[in-house]
Formats: structure tokens, C-alpha cells, sequence
């Protein structure tokens, strides 16, 4: 084989060695096809101590999550919205903290999906994996109520949403060696809102 023939068969190499590592980075640097993010956000005060919070979400768990969740084990997903009063020239003041959490569960035996939830509108059986998430992100009322004295009429409010898993519900053996896995870190982005 002559140096010049070498000379290309290296530089050939060289070349297909680049778009693999090239290709590895674009795939590493995609977004994940799992996760959960907050479509949109309506708040209203409807009285001095009640605001209704309507958030409409979208909810894919990660492949890890799906595994364990097909061998049984509940996956609890936490809704958290927190009320700030509005303050000029300060940071907004929070007066309020609402969590709410809704338990998904596998029955092998009869391949079923339960839904534990609090919203009696979502609250039961469904058939499949996706129709109960759906049903879990589709547009859900939350009534967040405060103690005697907390919402003034003069004052302004504003609120924040985030969806997440709630790993420290899983049982104890899991939770240490989640903690170091990114798929389990599913969780939206903090979102804020107007209460009107």
C-alpha cells in the first residue's frame, strides 16, 4: 500500500470518527422525550380566604419510573402552589404553601391503573397508562384555601406552580440510589401566576 493511499484511509477514519462523536454530542445534548411541564396557569380570588387555582399540565414519566412502576411500586406525583403577596421594593412575601399529591399504581393481576387522588373527578380505575395521564394533567381545580385574615382587598397576590415526583414516598431501599439517577428527577418548571 503506497504513503499516499495511507495517507487517505487515515484521513477517512479520522473523518467518520468525527461525525460519530459529533452525532454522540448532538444525542447528548437532546432534551429528554419524558418530563413534565405546566401548559397553563388561571388563578381567581374568590373569596378572603379562598383562591381557585385551574392548572393545565403535561405529564410523560421516564423509562426508569415506568419499570418501577410496572413492577408495583406507587409513584406519587406532587402538585405545590404557593401564594406571594406582591411587595414594592421588596421580595414578595409568602403567606401560603398548598401541596396536594396523587398516587398512580399498577394492579398486575388485573392490569389496571389506579389513581389516588383528591380531585374525585380523575379519583379511580382506568385501562391504560396513558389515559390516566392524561386524565392527571388535563386542566385540574385546585381549591386552595387560607386561614381568616390572609387576602386583603387593597393588596396584590401572585402565585407559583411546579409539578413533581415525590421520591421520598418511595419505599426506603429506593430512595438513596434515585437520588443519583436523572430519570427520577422528573419535575416542571416553577411557573407563575396572576391571582385575579
Amino acid at each position: 500500500m503506497s504513503r499516499r493511499s495511507r495517507l487517505t484511509v487515515r484521513k477517512s477514519c479520522i473523518g467518520k470518527i468525527a461525525r460519530y462523536i459529533s452525532l454522540f454530542a448532538l444525542c447528548m445534548m437532546a432534551s429528554p422525550s419524558f418530563g413534565f411541564s405546566i401548559v397553563s396557569t388561571e388563578a381567581v380570588r374568590d373569596s378572603d380566604t379562598l383562591v381557585t387555582v385551574v392548572v393545565d399540565s403535561q405529564i410523560e414519566l421516564s423509562e426508569d419510573v415506568l419499570e418501577a412502576f410496572k413492577s408495583s411500586i406507587p409513584i406519587t406525583i406532587q402538585t405545590t402552589i404557593k401564594i406571594y403577596q406582591v411587595r414594592n421594593n421588596l421580595w414578595d412575601k409568602l403567606i401560603h404553601e398548598y401541596v396536594t399529591r396523587d398516587v398512580l399504581s399498577y394492579r398486575s393481576l388485573y392490569r389496571d391503573y389506579l389513581l389516588k387522588s383528591a380531585d374525585r373527578n380523575v379519583n379511580g380505575g382506568y385501562t391504560s397508562l396513558e389515559v390516566m395521564l392524561e386524565a392527571l394533567g388535563r386542566q385540574r381545580t385546585h381549591r386552595v384555601e387560607l386561614a381568616e385574615d390572609t387576602l386583603h382587598a387593597d393588596s396584590s397576590y401572585v402565585g407559583k406552580v411546579r409539578i413533581s415526583i415525590d421520591r421520598s414516598a418511595l419505599p426506603s431501599v429506593m430512595r438513596l440510589p434515585v437520588f443519583f439517577n436523572d430519570a427520577w428527577h422528573l419535575k416542571s418548571e416553577r411557573v407563575k401566576f396572576d391571582i385575579k
